[in-house]
């Protein structure tokens, strides 16, 4: 959101005479001096203006302006004079953030007349001073939005002044420029406003000035402040700014980081950034404000953790829509949409999950906007409930999204930057962006942009009539024929385009046809090549649209926008407990009295919108029953979900079922323990309005499990087969751009690059080339500042072993951001990866191989690349509560030896908290990033889900414990610990494993991820729930999942020559890829094969098939079944040497 006010002063005596200028160079410039005084609640300025040419006059002659009441404006410049303007003087809004009513209520204003007498010149200097102090006040807008706001405020908390304070002259509803300059701020006040920034020095006193000059056409003038502490960076040529309340040298980091890579994201996309710089502000208040050049966050807004993936880029991109293209708020408000769309719906595409955030936005739309709270969009002015968020927002964002989808993604962009060029610094609307479609030869969308945003509502789409038949046509033997139905309330049928999938025998990805405009009577005719046994029309969710309700699950969002909402207390509750539902259910039901009922006095649950409160609801069974079908059950210990089991006792969870006879309403169950937790969930709840289920836990409470139901029946999907419904496999979509990586890819490679040149024949234990290797990571630690103990980096003892036998030096090195909070000193993160590989091929050496060099780049060049990079990002945002240990580790390769040695040798107290091995991470590419071992702590799997979701990484939990490589050592010893891996390679353990063959880019997505992972470990204060069992804790061979366990005892030498898909979550390994040449391939396994069975043994997973090679050698035939497809095969194979 962003607060955008635009001020049309309106006098009770004259209006017409008020318009201004609003285009090209005609613009008003104020040349503002300014001092405040927060303790007494003032300002006083001096503002030298030029009115001549740029602004009406009244039938006298004479320049009016409204003012913020008691400022007293006087004029300095002779042959000019002020008079009062007599009457009512009201102001109208037509903003993001602020209300008409609000100002109205809360603004005293005056007008004023600016009288020239002969002889004036120009510029004129008023000088007007006075208080401006108006509490904060709490806007009902539902349960959307919680802000409080003012119009303006001054005071020793901080500064906020804007269009709605009326703290600087308003001559209608023209553009202005501006300079201004703050003088006499106390030590440590900052000041903030648009443009370019400049700071004045500091006087005798210690008291400083600032200057803030914006050339461009703006339609306010900002001024917020207060004690802040300043940060800086730059993006090329524009200044980067976050200034905090605190010298949070973390928080703020991250936010320049974040400033950077959303700027070189949206220059890639879009006509550069407008203005000078870019500010994050932390505000006094909670806040969710986006002006021009700065956003303006409220304390606890800018420390929620999604808010750098979610809010702040929507804000970042309101500089280009909004800000700079200006809004005309008579014929509609055109930005939020677009800037949903090219900033949450860009990032959710980006993270795969597009088709998940369309159909989210319809089904809002088709939840909350009825018949009678319906608008056109031309009549969006700015989000104030619900429905009008759907509207302005969600309608929009899907006419953007139809536009694209028809011209692509090229064109698109091509389109939106025509119309910032020809339109920006401009008041506009709808109808130039067709323009500008138009004149980049996309298409004429005059009408079709006109149908979308003057009508009200939606089409409703079904299939009506549907066939196969044969075709005379030899290379489309096959023919579907369709008629469409496109039900609308009232009026002609909405111009729309609509993707069908077809789903063909013999093909597993489904083909998109396109059928054109299509109207009301839409018959569509599709030759298909071979036989379709599965049609879906609109799967992706591409068109606007109101949604059937067995399209999607039933949500929070069916119940937040149904009326008359019933609330079925529980009767055995407590009183606390009691109150507590009572509280929530009248801050949902809000402006409307709550419906309350107890559950003992109803007989059943009605078929109307209900929600049943507490776990000791009678009806909480009823709501769980009818949801059986999708894996739920309720008993005494506490509630079943597809992902994990709820207690009753300090968790919380919600449930949202049908109504049993009544798909379009719903009946929704919340279970709350503690009670505590009841008002959190008042809070939380309508923030988490497309889910079916959640878990919560604690009294906070912490979400843990969130997702929906699978949806079953929709009128838009027809089974064409003659069994089972197919499944339905979309081809993936490319996202209308590519999040810029957070780190450099060149970084990675230059790691890789000398760790696995020739010159250090592999690393192998005891070799020159890895004391050389150790040599320039520890000059990279010393480089990057990270602390040490007292006996230095290096961990040094002897070793025997290697090839041949012989006494060796082995070195761990050692280094440490140390910790905030003394109480954790002695539980630490850690975050490790080995440095060793296997030299010229022992201890794993493949057969053919002997002798030659490993260069590891995969294994491990690329885990101590991203372990260097994350040591230098989290040392540049500073230190957190818990201390970050970074290991890098030896002789990995032969057991764990170097991992296991470090743990064994802490000192007595101390004992990590949790551990992140970084090993084989550089070849992700199209794949997945595997974390391996998450049923060590209980926390591990909701973490992982967050930071995928944060960072857009494919994360992929591996439930088979898997624990061949350093993190083994930390289980063995009850700590909990992780690895990440981005899966297994052909080149594994081969002179092949090169740096040619990984994805830098893909790194730098690794590296992400394990930032993420570990700033939340490090600022975690509360202990994780350690689920590590006496089998976990057996001590593992060493190596890599799925592959051999090194060195010498219980060494499997027979290979079967498959490569395991860690997605696959059993029974049997499924085969992502066959080694060429191996046993595998000669009996004839394929990619997509699932082993099942090996010499007559059961295979579970990855562990089993492992163990029932060992027992064999090279040579020795065996049986193997397999499953391809629905089909058991068996056949035999011959294991060759590994």
């Amino acid at each position: 959101m962003r607060t955008f006010v635009r001020p049309m002063a309106v006098f009770s005596i004259v209006v017409l005479c008020l318009a201004g200028i609003a285009a090209g160079d005609d613009v008003l410039h104020h040349d503002l001096t300014i001092t405040v005084d927060p303790g007494s609640h003032r300002i006083d300025v001096v503002d030298l203006i030029e009115p001549v040419g740029r602004v009406a006059r009244d039938a006298e002659g004479a320049y009016r302006f409204v003012l913020h009441a008691g400022l007293a404006p006087e004029v300095v410049t002779p042959q000019w004079r002020l008079e009062p303007v007599e009457g009512e003087v009201t102001a109208d809004f037509f903003g993001i953030n602020a209300t008409t009513a609000t100002v109205e209520d809360t603004v005293p204003l005056e007008g004023w007349r600016l009288v020239p007498e002969d002889g004036a010149r120009t510029p004129v200097e008023l000088s007007y001073g006075g208080q401006i102090d108006h509490s904060l006040e709490q806007q009902g807008e539902e349960y959307q939005r919680s802000f409080s706001e003012t119009p303006g405020f001054i005071g020793p908390e901080g500064l906020f002044l804007a269009g709605t304070s009326f703290w600087v002259p308003t001559f209608g509803d023209g553009l202005m420029t501006f300079d201004l300059e703050v003088h006499d701020l106390d030590k440590g006040w900052q000041v903030i406003s648009q443009g370019r920034r400049t700071q004045l020095g500091a006087d005798d006193k210690g008291q400083h000035g600032t200057r803030w000059s914006f050339n461009h056409p703006t339609e306010e003038i900002y001024l917020v402040g207060g004690p802040l502490e300043v940060f800086e960076d730059a993006q090329g040529e524009v200044e980067v700014f976050a200034y905090l309340r605190s010298p949070d040298v973390a928080l703020a980091t991250r936010y320049l980081d974040a400033t950077k890579r959303y700027l070189r994201l949206y220059n890639s996309m879009l006509p550069e950034y407008p203005f000078a710089s870019f500010a994050l502000v932390e505000n006094f208040w909670e806040t969710g404000y986006g002006m021009p050049g700065f956003t303006l966050l409220g304390p606890q807004v800018i420390r929620f953790p999604w808010i750098l993936t979610s809010s702040y880029p929507h804000e970042l991109l309101h500089n280009w829509w909004g800000n700079s293209a200006y809004v005309d708020f008579d014929r509609g408000n055109w930005c939020e949409g677009l800037t949903a769309y090219m900033a949450d719906h860009l990032l959710a595409e980006q993270r795969g999950e597009g088709e998940i955030y369309r159909r989210s936005t319809l089904k809002k739309f088709t939840d909350l906007v009825t018949a009678e709270n319906d608008f056109p969009l031309v009549e969006f002015h700015s989000r104030n409930s619900g429905p009008s968020e759907a509207v302005g927002y969600g309608k929009s964002l899907m006419l953007f999204h139809m536009m694209r989808h028809s011209v692509g993604n090229e064109k698109f962009l091509e389109g939106v930057t025509e119309f910032y060029l020809q339109e920006r610094f401009k008041r506009v609307s709808f109808g130039e962006i067709a323009e500008a479609f138009g004149a980049v030869g996309a298409g004429h969308w005059e009408d079709f942009v006109e149908a979308w945003t003057t009508r009200l509502g939606a089409p409703k789409l079904e299939i009506a009539e549907i066939q196969v038949t044969a075709n005379d046509d030899a290379e489309h033997p096959w023919l579907l024929e369709m008629k469409i139905d496109q039900g609308v309330d009232e009026g002609d049928p909405f111009p729309l385009a609509l993707p069908i999938a077809v789903t063909l025998e013999g093909r597993e990805e489904a083909i998109w046809v396109e059928t054109g405009t299509c109207g009301g009577d839409c018959r569509v005719r599709i030759p298909c090549v071979s036989k379709p046994i599965r049609v879906d029309v609109d799967p992706a969710f591409d068109v606007m649209r109101r949604l059937d309700p067995l399209e999607v699950p039933p949500g929070i969002s069916t119940l937040m926008g149904a009326d008359d909402v019933l609330f079925v207390l529980p009767s055995k509750a407590s009183a606390d407990e009691l109150q507590a539902w009572k509280d929530l259910a009248a801050g949902w039901a809000a402006p409307a009295e709550a419906r309350l009922v107890l559950d003992s006095e109803l007989e059943a649950l009605p078929e109307s919108p209900t929600w049943v409160l507490g776990w000791n609801n009678l009806f909480a069974a009823e709501v769980a029953a009818r949801l059986e079908d999708q894996g739920v059950t309720l008993d005494s210990e506490g509630l079943t979900l597809p992902e994990e089991m709820v207690a009753r006792t300090d968790h919380s969870t919600v449930l949202v079922a049908r109504g049993k006879t009544d798909p379009t309403t719903a009946v929704g169950w919340v279970g709350a323990s503690p009670v505590e937790a009841i008002a959190g969930l008042a809070r939380k709840l309508p923030h988490y309005q497309k889910y079916s289920y959640l878990a919560f836990k604690g009294p906070e409470p912490s979400n843990t499990t969130k997702g929906m139901w699978t949806p079953v029946g929709s009128p838009l999907v027809r089974n064409l087969s003659e069994g089972p419904l197919p499944e339905l496999v979309l081809p993936k979509r490319v996202p209308l751009a590519d999040l810029p990586p957070m780190y450099e890819a060149e970084s990675f490679g230059k790691t890789v690059r000398f760790l696995a040149d020739p010159a250090l024949k592999g690393r192998g234990l005891g070799s020159d080339g890895l004391a050389k290797a150790t040599d320039w990571v520890e000059k990279r630690f010393e480089e990057i500042g990270l602390s040490v103990g007292e006996n230095g980096m290096r961990q040094v003892w002897s070793y025997r072993g290697g090839e041949p036998e012989r006494e060796m030096e082995l070195t761990n090195l050692v280094a440490e951001i140390p910790g905030t909070d003394l109480t954790l000193v002695n539980e630490p993160v850690v975050v490790l990866a080995h440095l060793d590989h296997l030299g010229q091929g022992w201890p794993d050496v493949r057969e053919g191989n002997e002798g030659q060099i490993h260069p590891g780049a995969d294994d491990n060049a690329s885990g101590v690349a991203v372990l260097l990079e994350l040591a230098r990002a989290l040392k540049a945002e500073g230190p957190r509560p818990r201390s970050v240990v970074f290991l890098v580790t030896t002789a990995e390769e032969v057991g764990l030896v170097g991992a296991r040695h470090w743990v064994k040798s802490l000192p007595e107290g101390v004992k990590p908290f949790a551990a992140v091995n970084l090993d084989t991470v550089g070849r992700l590419k199209e794949g997945s990033l595997f974390v391996l071992n998450s049923d060590t702590a209980r926390e591990w799997r909701f973490i992982f889900m967050g930071v995928g979701y944060t960072t857009g990484a494919p994360v992929k939990i591996v439930t088979e414990p898997l624990d061949a490589s350093d993190q083994g050592a930390f289980i063995e010893a009850g700590i909990p610990a992780v690895q990440l891996f981005t899966g297994p390679t052909a080149d594994y353990h081969r002179p092949t494993d090169t740096i040619e063959k990984l994805d830098l880019e893909g790194m730098a997505t690794v590296t992400e991820a394990a930032k993420e992972t570990i700033t939340y470990l490090a600022d975690r204060v509360e202990p994780l729930t350690v689920t590590i069992n006496a089998a976990a804790t057996a001590a593992p061979a060493g190596g890599h999942p799925g592959g051999a366990p090194a060195g010498g005892q219980g060494e499997r030498r027979a290979s079967l020559g498959t490569m395991p898909d860690f997605g696959h979550q059993g029974p049997g390994v499924r085969v992502q890829a066959v080694t060429p040449d191996s046993a595998a391939a000669k009996a004839g396994i394929l990619p997509g094969d699932i082993v099942l069975e090996l010499d007559g043994k059961p295979v579970e997973g990855l562990r089993s098939l492992s163990g029932i090679l060992k027992a064999r050698q090279p040579g020795d035939e065996v049986p193997v079944k397999i499953l391809r497809g629905d089909e058991e095969m068996e056949m035999t194979v011959v294991l060759t040497a590994r």
